[in-house]
């Protein structure tokens, strides 16, 4: 079995998570428990092994206290282009005010428009 080769960018990005995530003195099982994650999954956000969504980058600057644009490096390759996009900041601006609940809910409603976007390109 070929293991997953970490982008470079979410190799970074999960070094950052992970100590923000130690600054804090928080476990990936707490970090878990905000995002309604396993402790695994944090564990490969942290490693850079898969994507981490930007519903819970966001919650994530919020439970460890670590503003976004210290997660997130935004001069780093393909991101600056990413989040340069006027509409994409208004939204992120928007999901840091927003509760943890509301987060959560977000990312439900994302995953099931994902899902049904995946079912149409299947058909």
């Amino acid at each position: 079995m070929s293991k997953k080769v970490p982008e470079e960018f979410y190799y970074h990005l999960g070094k950052s998570l992970t100590k923000a995530r130690n600054l804090r003195g928080l476990s990936q099982a707490d970090v878990a428990g905000h995002l309604g994650l396993t402790f695994q999954q944090v564990q490969k956000y942290e490693n850079g092994v898969n994507r981490i969504p930007i519903h819970h980058i966001v919650t994530f600057s919020k439970i460890t206290g670590v503003p976004l644009n210290e997660l997130v490096d935004l001069e780093y390759g393909s991101v600056e282009i990413q989040i340069s996009n006027r509409h994409t900041l208004i939204l992120m601006q928007k999901m840091y005010e927003m509760t943890e609940d509301e987060l959560k809910f977000l990312g439900t409603v994302m995953t099931q428009i994902m899902r049904m976007n995946d079912k149409k390109s299947e058909s």
